[in-house]
């Protein structure tokens, strides 16, 4: 068992916990937790896995961390799904996926949605053939990157290209006039650096003049226009360069375009690289551009590349025609091997929404906001938009659901239309805080207890106790029904027989593979002495070892009896189940070996057991008389929740430590057969001073004794005596108080013995043992039998000792030793 999780998650390719008794648990996340708005309210929504099987709790055995949900009146709902119900209608078990690159940031609980970027001056314009990209400074950083609202079909201006001048004609024929008698017009001049120009660079040309008054300069007005081509003239010996222009939609001028009075006026030029483009192409950090006509959206066809190659500055690039805000995205919606047809979008508005008037009061405001979506590979945007009207400072929120019509894997962008005042008075901040899409959702949990959770975001919750949901469930289980069967119900338990049989059962076998009696027989012992299994198993494991950590609390471990899982509990013995001596032992007897106490031995036993005070692990000492504790052995009391119970079991084991030293081995031939693990046996050996061994040589019943004449003469010492003799099954009839007969061979004894001996030489005949009550024989415990061949195995024993079970039934002193009467 792993120590509990503090908190929900999900457990994902893990093993799913199984709970058995009364233990909290925090249920795993089965579907990934999202959270919701609805009328302005913030809900979370959790689809969660109790465990394997059936539970039985109520709403008090609810927990936000350490706080009963009852206390949350109205904030948290619940409800349970047994294995195998139809859980659609509660709506968290939708899958919700929420995209990781969509929600808070260092300074907003979401993405803001900005105004548009209409203008921009970047540190630097990099430029390379028809392709550009801007460079900001990020902390001395220079990063290039391309403005994400500036998309392809938008169109920008430039200025601020090198190359703008002002051309003032020379010459007696210079100036504005006609194309050499053709009515076109045309800029001459004897300037040659006039040709230092391309086609379709942008020029101004003078359009009205206007004299105010006299002496006062006149007003001349300029428009753009364009160079069409570059001649060159001769006039009276003199070379004139001149240049052939177009009005901004592409159209010949004529010479009257620029009147009389401002013909004599200089043509402007733009920077060679200043005019209108047309986004091509974009990506993250560049956008590859054509050239347009100043007045319209024609294109420049024989423009190829900008002037000003590679690192250019003082630029300025501005928005003609763009999206209304900057975009939030695009970001996918789903991870990249899922599809969807439905997507919801997280908006909120964290301050309100109204316009504060000049009393304070508030003013109505209406903000709209457009999400757009395409399936990956698409490159038309659908539009849904969104329109919210108020007047208050309350923050206001919405989930705005999106059927697709189709499964895609949409790609989501989301700007803002309403223009961006940046002033207080405008209570109109808007937050992108979700972006979410509905995956397979299961209908249903096989075999596993289900939770949906739906919680109210509220100021008594904080947000970090969402995974802090916690649960004290009772396992329901199939019980003894009283009459040496089970229940066909499922009822709540803490018992340890109903969960032991649950494991076996799990595991792929049936009842006929389950020592029925022996464990129906410790469950009356068990719950008598009050012994529960109360833990969470989430760690793979075999099925012995399960069960072995189940039965330990119980003082039992399981074994494997002709084909059956029997359980054997080490427990108080009065009975011997059957007797080995030096008759039917082989080789060298019987073998002890031992040690005394130890100085480096523990002195006492540290257990750590689960507290359903604080249901966290707590340690508490088990001490005999004479322990210091300064060097405790550590065990874990799996399955135990109470201190009292807890004690006990550290103290069986301190016990076992102090009063189990010696082991014993031994051969036989096929009478150790019988016997099974921690069966009770009365062991012996030819140590003089010890036990006594023998055969039976006859026997008879005179007034009301039993007088048995044995094949050796008998050694009596001072007080009582006892001798055992073995039945032809091998148990052990006896011990029997003994008293002596008319002769050495002879005892008499006062009670039965269980069998009539038989000694008419058709088998052998009964083994006895004898001595005085108090060493007659080594009570000892089975700890293995091992075949040696098929006609032979070897023993192991260790000592029986009463005392191991003294503080079963008691308890601790303040101190951690037993408390005495």
């Amino acid at each position: 068992m792993m120590r509990m999780r503090r908190g929900n998650r999900a457990r994902l390719m893990g093993i799913i916990p199984e709970l058995f008794g009364r233990h909290k648990t925090f249920p795993d996340i089965i579907s990934e937790q999202h959270w919701y708005y609805s009328e302005d309210e913030e809900y979370l929504l959790m689809m969660t896995s109790l465990g394997n099987g059936e539970y039985d709790f109520t709403a008090n055995e609810v927990f936000i961390s350490d706080t009963p949900v009852s206390k949350y009146a109205g904030d948290i709902s619940f409800e349970a799904f047994p294995p195998g119900a139809d859980v659609t209608g509660h709506p968290a078990h939708e899958n919700i996926y929420t995209s990781r690159e969509v929600g808070a940031t260092s300074s907003t609980s979401g993405i803001e949605l900005e105004g548009a970027v209409n203008s921009i001056t970047p540190v630097q314009v990099n430029v390379e053939n028809d392709t550009l990209g801007v460079v900001t400074d990020v902390d001395g950083l220079l990063t290039e990157y391309w403005p994400v609202e500036w998309e392809k079909d938008d169109i920008i201006s430039i200025t601020g290209s090198l190359g703008a001048r002002e051309v003032t004609h020379v010459g007696s024929s210079g100036g504005w006039r006609n194309e050499n008698g053709v009515n076109k017009l045309n800029f001459w001049s004897t300037d040659a650096d006039i040709h230092i120009c391309k086609r379709g660079d942008y020029v101004e040309y003078p359009i009205s003049y206007y004299e105010p008054a006299s002496g006062v300069e006149a007003l001349v007005e300029y428009d753009v226009g364009m160079i069409h081509d570059k001649l060159t003239f001769d006039v009276n010996g003199e070379t004139y360069y001149a240049l052939s222009i177009i009005d901004k939609l592409g159209a010949v001028l004529t010479v009257s375009a620029v009147p009389v009075e401002a013909r004599g006026y200089p043509i402007k030029f733009h920077g060679t690289d200043d005019g209108r483009y047309i986004i091509l192409d974009v990506t993250d950090t560049k956008a590859q551009v054509e050239r347009l006509y100043p007045g319209n959206d024609l294109v420049q066809t024989w423009w190829s590349a900008f002037t000003h190659q590679d690192v250019n500055e003082n630029w300025t690039l501005e928005a003609e025609m763009s999206l209304p805000g900057k975009p939030a995205g695009p970001h996918f919606a789903c991870p990249a091997s899922e599809v969807t047809d439905k997507i919801f979008i997280d908006l909120k508005l964290p301050d309100g929404l109204g316009y504060v008037n000049k009393k304070g009061g508030i003013d109505q405001r209406t903000i709209q906001v457009m999400i757009e979506w395409r399936g990956d590979g698409e490159t038309e945007w659908n539009q849904v938009p969104y329109e919210r009207t108020g007047r208050t400072r309350d923050q206001l929120a919405d989930t705005i659901p999106i059927e697709l019509g189709r499964k895609v894997r949409p790609e989501v962008r989301v700007y803002r239309i309403t223009e961006d005042k940046k002033d207080f008075k405008y209570l109109d901040r808007i937050e992108y805080r979700r972006l979410k899409c509905r995956l397979e959702s299961n209908a249903s949990y096989e075999g596993i207890t289900t939770v949906a959770f739906k919680i109210r975001g509220s100021n008594a919750l904080s947000r970090s106790s969402e995974n802090k949901l916690g649960i004290i469930p009772t396992r329901k289980l199939q019980i003894p029904d009283g009459f040496g069967g089970w229940t066909e119900e499922l009822y709540p338990t803490r018992d340890i027989a109903p969960a032991v049989r649950h494991i076996i059962l799990d595991s792929g076998l049936t009842d006929v593979q389950i020592g029925h009696y022996e464990l129906l027989r410790l469950h009356e012992v068990w719950k008598a002495r009050g012994d529960t299994f109360d833990a969470v198993l989430t760690e793979s494991s075999t099925l012995f070892e399960v069960l072995k950590k189940v039965l330990a609390i119980g003082y039992s471990e399981p074994t494997l009896n002709y084909g059956q899982i029997v359980p054997v509990r080490d427990e108080p013995r009065t009975t011997f189940d059957f007797q080995y001596q030096p008759d039917n032992m082989l080789g060298k007897g019987l073998e002890r070996s031992g040690s005394f106490i130890r100085e480096e031995e523990p002195d006492g036993v540290e257990v750590e057991y689960f507290s359903t005070k604080t249901w966290k692990p707590e340690t508490l000492v088990c001490l005999l008389p004479g322990d210091l504790g300064l060097k405790p052995e550590k065990v874990r009391a799996l399955g135990i929740t109470d201190p009292k119970k807890a004690w006990q079991f550290g103290m069986r084991v301190r016990r076992k430590k102090r009063y189990r030293r010696f082991q014993y081995t031994f051969r036989t031939e096929m009478d150790a057969f019988n016997s099974n693990y921690l069966d009770y046996v009365a062991l012996a050996d030819d140590v003089p001073g010890y036990a006594q061994s023998g055969r039976l040589e006859g026997f008879s019943i005179q007034n009301g004794n039993t007088h048995l004449w044995l094949d050796l003469p008998l050694e009596w010492g001072e007080g009582v005596h006892h001798i055992a003799l073995r039945k032809p099954d091998g148990r052990t009839s006896g011990p029997h108080i003994a008293t002596k007969g008319a002769s050495p061979h002879e005892v008499v004894i006062t009670t039965s013995l269980g069998f009539k001996p038989s000694l008419d030489g058709e088998m052998e005949p009964p083994l006895w043992l004898f001595g005085e009550a108090d060493n007659w024989c080594y009570p000892a415990l089975i700890s293995d039998v091992t075949p040696q061949g098929t006609e032979k195995c070897s023993v192991k024993a260790f000592n029986y000792d009463v005392r191991v079970y003294e503080d079963d039934d008691n308890e601790p002193d303040e101190n951690g030793y037993p408390k005495v009467a």
